[in-house]
């Protein structure tokens, strides 16, 4: 029993630490982004995080939820595990990418129309592929997470805030 507690708060505090820090780090980062943004800087940064974000969530299709609920039923069978994971995956860039790819294509006109000011080569172009890595870095993390290896997962989303920081300021 003691072990269960103390695994548990060893979990929450890395869960909460990788959480917390890139909120911190972020705050700490306003002079910075207000040294080398304008206000119309910001705008963009604002509408293609927008557009990510969203992107993302539907992207995702779920999957985040899904592989941590039934990564349990097959935890006890590695080749089940190893078939579950494989075929969501397959699943999940076998819809995602060609429609990013399509997005990217076809896209420019829809994104003019919705985002006048924000043109879409290089801005919402790049949104639409950092939604695609966002979305499935989630179902990663969602994985480690089912796993209890919390330092993968707070690794991966310091990294995260890291790549995306240097990518705004750049």
């Amino acid at each position: 029993m003691k072990g269960i507690i103390k695994r548990l708060f060893s979990g929450s505090f890395i869960y909460g630490l990788g959480k917390f820090l890139p909120k911190l780090a972020g705050f700490f980062l306003i002079p910075i982004y207000t040294r080398f943004l304008d206000p119309a800087d910001y705008g963009i940064v604002a509408i293609a995080s927008a557009v990510s974000g969203i992107l993302s969530k539907i992207l995702g299709m779920g999957l985040r939820g899904a592989v941590t609920r039934n990564y349990f039923d097959y935890v006890d069978d590695p080749q089940e595990t190893r078939d579950y994971l494989g075929t969501v995956f397959l699943f999940f860039l076998g819809v995602t990418v060609p429609f990013v790819a399509l997005l990217n294509i076809f896209g420019k006109p829809i994104f003019n129309n919705l985002f006048a000011s924000t043109p879409f080569y290089p801005y919402i172009a790049l949104s639409l592929w950092i939604a695609l890595f966002s979305a499935t870095g989630g179902i990663i993390m969602s994985l480690y997470r089912a796993r209890e290896q919390a330092h993968r997962y707070v690794t991966i989303q310091v990294s995260k805030f890291l790549l995306s920081t240097g990518l705004i300021i750049l």
